[in-house]
């Protein structure tokens, strides 16, 4: 095991109960509705999403938007009151209940993922580490958010098995760090991803939280701070992804250090040029920041506009399936824009809710509405690059549930991989529980 310490044979023990435990489940269909909590009404079940996206008024008015759930399983909650959200969030919601579905399929007994597929040719794209860290991140998240024994047993062995591929520090048994060769992972990125996935557990294990401590001790180094600022160039969302690790971090374990870290990453100089690649990240730690601080609030509002300035916020009749999304800003040959992609538009999404929530505490409301606006857009830009059970019926049944979930790349591409599921079910999760308030 990974764990050479006195909690090695817990460690092990609770690797062999979780995966008992996992095999004892019988598999779920797609869209197969949870079971109902003690107490609460059962509401009818939502209908599947459809192949072709209908039109819809995101802005319509909804019931029950008093009762927001604000605790563990809030987005079960919402599944089983349908009425608290616009057909536009249900979408959204239902959309990510099947991304995640995927996800459960394609982890394997020892806690790997499969790397996604290609539907053209059947084969699997090649394995990175970095995927199997997201995947992970990503049923980490959905467990709090649905309360679901899967993704939360899952989520634990995948944790697990990607604990094993990281290494303590020479000179320092404190700190922790990912083992893969910089040339197939970036160690900060790495290290920081897996930090914020271990801390989006509902309530991480103590032993966990251990490693996550050592993992963020790893990353509020001078020698790692230096590192990823002078890297800026190469990497430049790594600072601000190594904040939001650490501000998830000082969630479950408050200490200073953690927050001095986190702000002095969070306040890299990012060059002009690498600006655009970096901005998504910049807003979603700079809006984490100022859910603490409300002196951040002015900077969030400011990067918040330029980021949603990028949008293409108008249906261009030579690629309507573009509205919605963002693109690299890059010109190809013809001149014409690079088409939006689903990691570039989902980290946008995703960081325009973080942005939505603090223009909502703070009562800035033209701010807020301008974000949900945003938000709406970019939803149904990354609802058409699912693949579900009504777009997928020209496919062997047998071969659906390997499809059925998974977000392709972006207009016109197919690829399925775990860092375009990730990136989507972020974003997506994160719009749901913003339009519930």
């Amino acid at each position: 095991m990974i764990l050479r310490t006195g909690g090695t044979i817990l460690l092990f023990c609770g690797f062999a109960y979780i995966s008992l435990a996992i095999h004892a489940q019988s598999p779920q269909p797609i869209g197969t509705p949870p079971l109902p909590l003690p107490g609460l009404p059962v509401s009818p079940a939502l209908p599947s999403l459809p192949g072709t996206l209908l039109p819809v008024d995101a802005r319509q008015p909804v019931g029950n938007t008093a009762a927001v759930p604000a605790k563990a399983a809030w987005a079960r909650h919402l599944e089983q009151d349908p009425r608290a959200l616009s057909p536009l969030a249900n979408q959204v919601l239902q959309a990510s209940r099947r991304g995640n579905d995927w996800l459960v399929r394609a982890n394997t007994t020892k806690g790997i993922f499969t790397s996604g597929i290609d539907p053209a040719t059947a084969m699997e794209p090649p394995a990175t580490p970095m995927g199997q860290v997201k995947a992970a991140w990503s049923l980490a998240r959905a467990s709090a958010a649905f309360g679901d024994e899967r993704y939360e047993m899952r989520a634990l062995q995948a944790l697990l098995a990607c604990l094993e591929e990281t290494l303590e520090e020479t000179g320092d048994p404190q700190s922790r760090h990912t083992a893969a060769p910089s040339v197939v992972m970036s160690r900060p990125a790495g290290t920081a991803c897996l930090l914020a996935a271990i801390c989006a557990l509902e309530k991480p294990p103590a032993e966990l939280l251990d490693k996550a401590d050592q993992l963020a001790r790893y990353l509020s180094k001078p020698a790692a701070l230096a590192s990823m600022s002078a890297a800026s160039k190469v990497e430049p969302s790594t600072p601000f992804l190594a904040a939001h690790a650490l501000l998830s971090s000082n969630r479950h374990r408050a200490v200073s250090w953690k927050m001095e870290a986190a702000r002095a990453l969070a306040g890299v100089q990012v060059p002009s040029e690498q600006q655009s690649g970096a901005a998504a990240w910049m807003l979603i730690a700079t809006s984490d920041l100022a859910k603490l601080d409300s002196s951040a609030s002015e900077r969030v509002s400011s990067l918040a506009q330029t980021l949603i300035s990028r949008q293409m916020d108008k249906v261009d009749a030579r690629h309507p399936g573009w509205f919605g999304g963002w693109s690299s800003g890059r010109a190809l040959a013809n001149g014409e824009l690079e088409a939006p992609t689903c990691i570039a538009s989902a980290e946008a999404i995703w960081a325009l809710a973080e942005a939505a929530t603090v223009a909502r505490h703070d009562g800035n409301l033209n701010l807020h509405q301008k974000l949900k606006d945003g938000m709406d857009r970019g939803s149904q830009f990354l609802l058409q690059l699912q693949l579900t059970d009504a777009n997928t019926q020209h496919f062997a049944e047998w071969f659906r549930p390997k499809l059925a979930g998974g977000f392709r790349p972006g207009p016109g591409s197919t690829t399925l991989t775990l860092e375009q599921n990730h990136a989507a079910l972020a974003a997506l999760l994160c719009c749901a529980r913003e339009s519930a308030h």
